[in-house]
């Protein structure tokens, strides 16, 4: 069937309209189990590893078994499906993750575990942090068997639980049950039903939580125990909370006590609950607890059962537990079988009791039986309505309160205020699983406390106070409770840091005998916590009275107690107290400890700190006392701790016991310490002289220095200095104990002391160099309309209020501030008076009246009348600042109309800029003059980018954050656009604006255009704010305004009051800060915005790359650059960081560059330019294809990928794998992570298409996807990261993707019916597309050969041009290429699916329809179904075709209409061809997946007809090289491929010794110090085809070798005269492709280089008509062995000149010239090459080595065996191809006497018969050898060196005429072999041996001659067979490694057949005779192959 090109019918609106109203119903989700090598996510809380099926649980659990660092214990894991278990399950040896089952169940799992040591559960063993939640696991079978003594605890979920381990909102049904016979013992069993046991040594410190259990629980046994503990949650806990669980169901304890026996229990909630586990608000809901022994007459408190648990704890930790009343117990052995009522037991006492409270049957059916216990049923739990119960929910309450942040230390928890904080102590109290007390939490804000404070009970994670205060802090304790503090206990390694605590009251009454720690940070700090840069200041006391005994406190300013076992455990620095602390009691103590930072420590570290204030030991001692002590920074200081650098500034030791008689080493005072250890750890502390000590009881109550007491060894030591008072009021002091005053210490100015600095406090007290207030928009007729002076005198105060509290230096007015709206007319009188008051004003607002004004477009107006108010402000200026450094008038002459001016005033710049005057009382438009902003351009070049500016205009700029944005400067004349980037070089300035009006609102948060600064108030950085903008600050100025309201003409009046809002501008060194603020008579509180730091900001700049400033893009970057090579393309690449789309700096330099990265310049830590990173050109060296092992590189390796829309993923298999379930099928699979750098990768559903492409732009390998629920994206294919990911498209249902040779991707819709065109290459970030529409668009394919994009719709195939740039393409659609497709048989349309290229033929492409499959042939137009196969591979409703490259077998996608949904197949066809025009029908079925596409998965658009991928020949350079001992050497190889063969290759070196010499991947060769060979090789093969090698030699020198040294580059000449409209491409500007070297060093003195042209960042536009003379820089790239140690310029430019457009001013027109070349050969320029009319264009033809050029046709005519040809004055399109020949070998044998050849000789000792007949003969007549003599050929005689070069250049057919000189110093250039042995040098065959010397006369030994044939053949481009195995000789362990190779490919060649005995005999010299016969073999094999 034949149909050609035709017009569609109108019919196509009806089609339209029914189009329209089609719907395509979602795919079914759908899950399965299969093997997987990877899970999805990255294991963090963010991205967990996701498991959606038994295969992907079974991977983590091997994983995380076996140590994996990757899926390692402690990442987390989520449930992403409900999963089935299959087999035994092998159980998670030890987790300490998280698990999140997020509401799935787990049904069948199954563990049989008989004789086996260790616990038992879905989780062995729960350790760390563990956490799992969120799970159901439904009807398990857990069995275990014993039959020898051993102790475990098992669970179904969890064995062991300990550390922190926490479960939270677990659901299990099934069964327990072990069983133990045989040996008698002690058998030790713990049994639960979700947990085994729950032990931990921290208090509180293991949680089971809203969990339930129904099932059974039984632990058997024939045999005695001394352990059995069986519980239906949980068989044992040890600080444990369990809290809100039910459980109901049979526990069984059916096992006896032997006479051991210590815990014998069972209950349906705990097993045994010791009386540190609190429990709360449980429920046994029903059930039986059976047992054996005799529980009712001998129950002991340990051997006992229980509804909830089994023992009885005295008292019970807990309350509002609940239990049935019908809770039943039963003895199944004995005489007493019968069931009865639990409670009816003698032994209630753990039945019913204070915690436990009985409830009918009936009750516990009620919803508010549980909710008055607080159960939670709006997300937690939900009633059973069938059974009655409570089960888990797993809703999530989006109104919940929360936290921002996720605790982690990259995101903490953010506490802001009061309520946030005390929600953060509830939860971490609550041991909620959340909020933890591991957590990272910040303070955002200061905090105001307003109550008692509750105490956080436990923590051991992060509080960072950032610097913030807590004020109001209250602490009222009694008794009870342990320890006291903000924190009672810091455990674990907690870390407290930057805080401060402002004004704290403490207060602790003890009525009874107690030890505590107390501190107001934290009472008790342990193991390895952490306090740094924390501020106390307030009191603490601790008070005792009323009972004798041994009262035991401790009592610290910040901390009580800092004790740990660990050594230097504990750190207490960088911090500061001022207070009192205090203990006080009637009664006597035995320990008595009080600090200012700490009460006592032990293990700890206490450095840097400062205290002053009263220290009271106000207590007495017992006779027993052991510690009684008191001092300003530790009252205990024991020996083994650290203790340095700490200052006692100043205070008071009160005390009562008598310290001067009685004192002794631990009952004693200091200024420092109190006791005396002996020796003190640490040194450079200090304290005050005049430190005082006071005994306020007895009768000595005077106060003495503390140095004049009697034992004063710890006050004045070699550890602790004296200072006077003076002394220590001076920073020197502090910084000679190595405080640091940069970053953590100021001195308080006032008091005199070192305080806390915090980021903030970087300039909070600096003054700065100059204050500035800016206003605008005063507008001040206003007052007018109401009463004349009421306004105005409410301004008039505001301003003296700024007067008082800001004295500024200078006064802006951005325009609008003496000017009207148009009414009233005002009269002279009045206008004097307005003008007079309010500028009067002004002036007296600043110090010395200095004002400065900017007109507005309303300052030409007054009422209805003229009025200019530029000549107005000019002569306020002039007569209050003084004359203008610099000014711009209208006319300069008149000096009228005042346009610009400059002013510098006290070093900082003024720039004002005014709107023009039109002359007819108002402005034509809010503009800025071109010759204004051209002034400004030029003042700001004369001033730089070091000095502080201020550029003052009315209007802000259209993308300004204003309020009213559409206020901005309007861009009508391009002076917006032009000011704007004027203004982004210079990072120095402000630019000030009005025009927006305002109000109390922050505008400085909303108007801050290009530099939001990057900090908060407190000077802390926040990253979220515009982190990538550069250049100036734009910001409002502030306005007049009343209260809560915008501007409102009219509104302002006496009634209404106002505010007068200005922006305040500080100066400093480095910086400016801004803060808007309101003044006036407002009458309630108006907000005042936060100020910002703007830090002035280093500009990034490069030589490299482009910096764009009006984008704040920094482009023209290769992509696959590393982070490391990226930053050293920056001039200040040692100040340059990168950070991710998040804000985080990336640190792993190895990592890629990536579009919408950011790049900043940090200089001393403080953070000046930001760019976006725009990654746009093909990486670095860029081959073109390279070898991967997922990418196919002939027939025996093709593959197919699936569109898989059951797990929605990408997956790629080996076609010719056999069983596609095989896991070693799969070579590549992906689904999009969000640590991919992919977005809203929810909407990665129905995925609709895969492809993958080579691509130039991206230098690498990409794979490209759709997925119908709205996801487009570009794959890095070898990192699986994002290129480019687009959720929010614009268009429904993307079905088909297509990656553009610029980078940019075409995308078809199929129910938007269009196709879009996305400028990916521009980044992520980069919104722009073009639209087009096409019904029923469902393909895209891109057509190289005519450089268009192919779609194909419901009717028609039609094509696009792209038009436009890179930045903003255009889809362009060809009318002229549209071809209708045949509709579907009996229907109205012909329903267009799958467009493929036909690979192999460049014309053809594959078009699926609704009823068909076609070929579309885009140079015909025309579809056909006349094509090989098509009978056999027909099918209706294809989804999708293809064909491969290599062996033509064709893919196929037909639906499974049985599957849901109807479009999916799980079966994959191919059809390999058989040879006779058909094809053989083979099936891939998949179990797990269900694909809708079905593709060849291969890298290129189209592969022409006849060429297929193929590497014709390598070539290694340098091919001869001379290289140093211990030194290095890098060789390129230059591969010549086509049809898209891969060009990398493999290295190898041979003939070392040593075995330290060797080559990188990248071709760097190594040379050991010790290498013995004097000769080397260098190989590099192929990767695509193993027979192609290049080589190279390597002579081994001891003596350095003389480097070529470059010495300049000689410029290449100007190119003049160009065509108008020339292409904008190197080539068609006729730039060289080389420039000219000159050396010296290393006997050249000129070379060839290299050069790259970046034409694109020249000024050059092709489509300008005039003339244009332009530059072009170029970079050099310098030739292998060339070095440049005196940093020449590798640079180069060359002017261009382009003429002026004819006179007709018409555009340009282009024409296309066509070139190609055959195989072995090339022509430069290839492809399509445009031309501009009238131009010309050269071409250059070549041939490889060993061909020549056959012949050139032009335009069809054959122009001859030409090297080069040229197209001049061009008029038209021209093609011209080349096409290649082998030379022929021209065989001229030397006499040995004469010289010259000889005729064939009779050779009399060739005998017949001879081994070696034949073989002579074919050499000799062949001229390969020769006689020697008249009729000898001496076949026993050996063959030298130059003879092997003379007969394989004479077989290679070499023109002896290129080789005049020798290399050598040893080979004479008269011989016959001169020419050859040079050549074999250059080619890499063979090298010297050394010393620059040959040998030509020496023999040849075998394996030598091995491995030059090698060589040979690489450089010949012979092909050699495999015709047998490779047995190997028996001498083979002789054979240098170097040799190897060659050899053994000999041998399977069938050219080396070794000597008798089966041995090769390496290092033999071979014969003349087994040379012709070698060479014979050789000959024939490589010709024939």
């Amino acid at each position: 069937m034949q149909i050609t090109s035709k017009k569609y019918s109108k019919l196509l609106s009806i089609l339209l309209l029914f189009s329209m109203i089609l719907t395509i119903i979602p795919p079914m989700a759908a899950s399965a189990a299969e093997p997987v090598s990877s899970l999805a996510g990255n294991g963090t809380m963010n991205d967990p590893y996701e498991i959606g099926n038994e295969a992907e649980l079974l991977f983590a659990v091997g994983k995380m078994n076996t140590g994996d660092a990757t899926y390692s214990v402690s990442k987390t894991y989520a449930l992403t499906a409900d999963i089935a278990l299959t087999s035994n399950f092998p159980m998670i040896n030890s987790f300490a993750g998280t698990l999140d089952g997020q509401g799935h169940k787990i049904t069948g799992l199954v563990i049989a575990a008989n004789n086996t040591t260790g616990n038992v559960g879905f989780i062995k063993n729960a350790t760390g942090s563990a956490l799992i939640k969120d799970l159901i696991i439904e009807n398990a079978s857990v069995i275990r068997n014993f039959t020898s003594v051993m102790r475990t605890q098992d669970g179904i979920l969890v064995g062991y639980m300990t550390g922190t381990g926490h479960i939270s909102g677990v659901q299990v049904t099934g069964s327990i049950t072990e069983s133990v016979t045989g040996a008698a013992g002690d058998h030790d069993h713990a049994v639960g039903g979700i947990v085994g046991s729950s032990y931990t040594g921290t208090a509180n410190g293991t949680v089971i939580e809203d969990s339930f259990f129904k099932g059974t629980v039984k632990l058997d046994g024939t045999v005695g125990f001394k352990v059995a503990q069986v519980g239906g949650i949980v068989g044992f806990t040890t600080n444990t909370i369990v809290r809100r669980n039910i459980a109901m169901g049979d526990i069984y304890n059916y096992v006896t006590p032997n006479s051991n026996a210590t815990y014998f229990n069972a209950s349906l909630i705990a097993g045994l609950l010791t009386n540190n586990s609190p429990l709360n608000s449980n429920v046994a809901y029903e059930g039986t607890v059976h047992y054996k022994w005799d529980v009712l007459t001998g129950r002991v408190a340990n051997k006992d059962i229980g509804s909830l648990y089994g023992n009885t704890p005295s008292p019970v930790t807990g309350s509002n537990n609940l239990s049935s009343e019908d809770i039943m117990m039963q003895r199944d052995e004995g005489s007493d079988q019968n069931p009865y009522r639990i409670t009816t037991k003698p032994n209630t006492d753990n039945v019913v009791n204070a915690a436990i409270t009985p409830k009918t049957p009936s009750d516990l059916r009620e919803q508010a039986t549980y909710e008055a216990m607080k159960w939670n049923f709006d997300t937690r739990w939900q009633m059973d309505a069938v059974n009655g119960y409570p089960v888990l929910s797993f809703k999530k309450d989006e109104n919940a309160y929360q936290l921002f942040g996720d605790g982690t230390a990259a995101d903490p928890f953010q506490i802001g205020n009061e309520e946030d904080l005390l929600f953060a102590v509830e939860k971490i109290n609550d041991s909620d699983s959340i909020y933890s007390s591991a957590k990272a939490y910040i303070l955002t804000s200061d905090i105001a406390l307003t109550g008692n404070f509750p105490m956080i009970d436990n923590f051991s994670g992060v509080f960072d106070g950032h610097g913030h205060k807590i004020t109001g802090l209250t602490i009222v304790a009694g008794d009870t409770g342990g320890n006291a503090g903000f924190i009672r206990n810091a455990v674990g390694s907690a870390l407290i840091k930057d805080l401060i605590i402002e004004g704290a009251s403490f207060n602790r009454r003890f009525t009874s005998v107690a030890r505590s720690q107390d501190g107001i940070l934290v009472g008790y700090l342990s193991q390895t916590s952490h306090i740094s840069g924390v501020q106390v200041t307030g009191s603490i006391t601790v008070t005792v009275s009323g009972a004798a005994g041994d009262h035991d406190h401790v009592v610290g300013g910040i901390v009580g107690s800092a004790y740990t076992t660990t050594v230097d455990g504990t750190t207490i620095e960088d911090s500061f107290f001022n207070g009192t602390v205090k203990i006080d009691g009637d009664t006597a103590f035995k320990v008595a400890e009080a600090g200012g930072i700490v009460g006592t420590t032990t293990n700890s570290i206490v450095r840097r700190n400062i205290a002053m204030g009263d220290i009271y030991n106000y207590a007495t001692p017992t006779a027993t006392a052991t510690y009684f002590n008191a001092s300003l920074i530790a009252g205990v200081l024991t020996n083994n701790s650290t203790f340095d650098n700490n200052v006692a500034y100043k205070g008071t030791i009160h005390y009562k016991w008598d310290v001067l008689t009685e004192g002794s080493t631990n009952k004693d005072i200091g200024s420092l310490y109190a006791n005396t250890p002996a020796p003190v750890k640490g040194s450079n502390n200090l304290a005050s002289e005049d430190i005082m000590m006071q005994r306020d009881e007895g009768s000595d109550q005077n106060p003495y220095r503390i140095t004049s007491k009697s034992r004063y060894d710890n006050v004045v030591n070699e550890y602790i200095s004296l200072k006077t008072p003076a002394e220590l009021a001076q920073k020197a002091a502090y910084e000679a104990i190595n405080w640091d005053f940069d970053t953590r210490w100021k001195m308080d100015a006032v008091n005199g002391y070192p305080v806390l600095k915090f980021i903030s406090d970087s300039a909070e007290h600096e003054e700065p160099l100059y204050t500035i207030a800016a206003f605008s928009d005063m507008h001040i007729d206003y007052g007018l309309q109401d009463n004349a002076d009421t306004v105005r005198q409410q301004t008039r105060k505001a301003m003296a209020k700024i007067k008082d509290e800001e004295d500024p230096d200078v006064v802006i007015i951005s325009g609008d501030s003496i000017s009207t709206h148009g009414s009233p007319i005002w009269d002279d009188a009045t206008f004097d008076k307005v003008t007079s008051q309010m500028t009067d004003a002004f002036k007296q607002t600043t110090k010395d009246g200095k004002v400065l004004y900017t007109n507005g477009n309303h300052d030409y107006e007054v009422g209805l009348t003229e009025y200019n108010s530029g000549a107005y402000i000019d002569a306020m200026m002039q007569a209050d600042v003084g004359a203008y450094e610099d000014v711009l008038y209208e006319d300069a002459v008149r000096k009228t109309n005042l346009i610009a001016y400059h002013y510098e005033i006290d070093g900082i710049h003024f720039i004002g800029i005014n709107t023009p005057y039109n002359g007819d009382g108002a402005i034509t438009d809010s503009i800025y003059t071109p010759e204004s902003i051209e002034w400004v351009k030029n003042i700001l070049a004369g001033i730089g980018q070091e000095e502080q500016v201020i550029v003052m205009g009315h209007y802000g700029l259209l993308d300004s954050r204003g309020l009213t944005p559409d206020y901005g400067l309007h861009n009508s004349n391009g002076m917006e656009a032009e000011l704007k980037r004027i203004l982004l070089d210079h990072p120095n300035l402000l630019y000030i604006y009005g025009h927006d009006h305002g109000g109390p609102e922050q505008f400085i948060e909303r108007d801050t255009y290009e530099r939001v600064t990057p900090y908060n108030a407190d000077g802390s950085i926040e990253p979220v704010r515009n982190a990538r903008s550069s250049g100036f600050v734009s910001s409002f100025a502030g306005s007049l305004s009343y209260y809560n309201n915008r501007f409102n003409a009219g509104a302002l009046s006496a009634a209404q009051p106002l505010v007068v809002q200005s922006l305040m501008i500080y100066v400093y060194a480095d910086h400016y800060e801004l803060q808007m603020k309101n003044y006036g008579e407002q009458t309630g509180a108006v907000a005042t915005p936060r100020s910002f730091k703007i830090p002035f900001k280093k500009l990034i700049t490069s030589s490299e790359y482009t910096i764009d400033r009006g984008r704040s893009t920094v482009t023209d970057i290769a992509h696959k650059t590393t982070i490391g090579d990226f930053i050293q393309g920056f001039d200040q690449a040692n100040e340059i960081k990168v950070y991710d789309l998040a804000g985080t700096e990336i640190t792993d330099k190895g990592r890629y560059v990536r579009s919408d990265m950011t790049v900043k310049r940090i200089v001393n830590g403080a953070e000046g330019d930001s760019l976006r990173v725009l990654v746009n050109k093909a990486a670095l060296n860029s081959d073109g294809p390279y070898p991967l092992s997922t990418v196919p590189s002939s027939a025996d390796t093709e593959m197919v990928v699936g569109a898989d829309q059951k797990d929605n993923k990408i997956v790629v298999y080996n076609q010719n794998s056999p069983d596609w379930n095989d896991s070693g099928s799969v070579v590549w699979s992906w689904k999009p992570t969000t640590a991919e750098g992919f977005r809203n990768i929810g909407k990665y559903t129905n995925v609709s298409d895969a492809k993958l492409r080579y691509s130039d732009f991206y230098g690498g390998y990409v794979a490209l996807t759709t997925a119908s629920g709205g996801f487009v994206g570009v794959i890095d294919y070898e990192t699986g990261e994002s290129l480019f990911s687009r959720n929010n498209v614009v268009e429904n249902n993307p079905h088909s993707i297509e990656l553009l040779p610029d980078g940019n991707i075409a995308v078809a819709s199929s129910t938007g019916n269009a196709i879009t065109l996305y400028a990916s290459s521009q980044g992520d970030s980069n919104g722009y597309y073009s639209r087009v529409s096409l019904p029923g668009a469902h393909g895209v394919t891109w057509d190289p050969k005519r450089d268009v994009l192919w779609a194909i719709g419901d009717y028609q195939v039609v094509a696009y041009k792209i038009t436009g740039t890179a930045e903003q393409p255009v889809l362009t659609l060809q009318e002229d290429l549209a071809t209708d497709l045949p509709f579907v048989q009996g229907d109205i349309g012909a329903w267009g699916h799958d467009l493929y290229p036909v690979y192999g033929n460049n014309d053809l492409f594959w078009v699926v329809t609704g009823d068909n499959v076609f070929q579309f042939n885009a140079a015909t137009l025309t579809v056909s179904t006349d094509y090989e196969g098509y009978n056999d591979i027909y099918s209706k409703n294809m989804k999708s075709i293809g064909n491969q490259p290599f062996s033509g077998t064709i893919i196929r996608a037909v639906p499974n209409e049985t599957l849901n949904p109807n479009w999916n197949t799980e079966k994959v066809e191919i059809y390999r061809p058989d040879g006779q025009g058909g094809y053989t029908k083979e099936e891939r079925t998949q179990i797990r997946e269900t694909f809708y596409k079905a593709r060849v998965w291969y890298y290129t658009y189209q592969t022409a007809a006849g060429v297929a991928p193929s590497v014709t020949k390598v070539t290694v350079s340098p091919a001869t090289i001379e290289v140093q001992k211990g030194e290095t050497q890098k060789f390129r190889a230059i591969v010549t491929a086509q049809g898209g063969a891969p060009e990398s290759v493999t290295w190898a070196v041979y003939g070392n010794q040593a075995a330290n010499t060797a080559i990188t991947n990248d071709g760097t060769l190594t040379i050991a110090a010790d290498e013995t060979a004097t000769t080397l090789t260098v190989t590099a093969t192929s990767a695509f085809d193993g027979t192609k090698v290049g080589t190279g030699t390597v002579t081994v020198t001891d003596e350095p070798v003389q480097p070529i040294i470059l010495q300049r580059i000689v410029q290449p000449g100007n190119i003049a005269e160009l065509a108008n409209g020339t292409p904008k491409t190197a080539e068609a500007l006729g730039l060289p492709a080389s420039v000219t070297l000159a050396t010296y060093g290393g006997g050249t003195t000129t070379m060839p280089a290299a050069v790259h042209w970046n034409v694109a960042s020249s000024s050059y536009n092709p489509s300008l008509a005039s003339a244009q003379t332009f530059t072009v820089n170029g970079a050099v790239t310098l030739p292998d062995g060339v070095t440049n140690p005196d940093d020449v310029p590798l640079t180069v430019t060359v002017s261009v000149s382009v003429k002026a457009r004819s006179s007709d001013g018409s555009a340009p027109t282009y024409y296309t010239i066509t070139a190609s070349a055959g195989e072995n050969g090339s022509i430069s320029p290839s492809g399509t090459v445009n031309v501009v009319r009238g131009g010309s264009q050269s071409f250059t033809i070549k041939a490889n080595d060993g061909y020549k050029i056959a012949g050139v046709t032009a335009d069809g005519q054959n122009i001859g065996n030409v090297s080069t040809y040229s197209f001049s004055n061009v008029t038209a399109s021209h093609s011209i191809s080349a096409s290649f020949v082998k030379e022929e070998i021209v065989i001229t044998p030397p006499d040995e006497s004469t010289d010259k050849p000889t005729d064939k000789p009779n050779l009399d000792d060739v005998k017949a018969g001879a081994w070696y007949n034949d073989d002579v003969d074919f050499v000799v007549a062949h001229g390969l050898m020769k006689g020697t003599g008249d009729h000898t050929f001496s076949p026993n005689a050996e063959l030298t060196r130059g003879m092997i070069a003379t007969i394989l250049g004479q077989h290679y057919g070499l023109d002896v005429s290129k080789y005049g000189e020798n290399s050598f110093d040893d080979v004479d250039s008269n011989k016959y072999y001169a020419p050859y042995v040079e050549w074999v040098r250059d080619v890499g065959i063979a090298g010297g041996i050394g010393n620059n010397k040959f040998d030509p006369n020496a023999p040849i030994i075998r394996q030598d001659l091995a491995v030059i044939l090698m060589r040979y053949a690489g450089v010949a481009g012979l092909n050699l067979p495999v015709v047998k195995e490779n047995t190997g000789f028996k001498d083979d362990a002789d054979i240098s490694t170097y040799a190897k190779d060659a050899v053994k490919t000999f041998f399977m060649a069938g050219i080396f057949t070794g000597k008798p005995g089966g041995k090769f005999d390496p290092k033999g010299v071979i014969t003349r005779a087994e040379v012709a016969a070698i060479l014979h073999r050789f000959i024939e094999t490589a010709i024939k192959e």
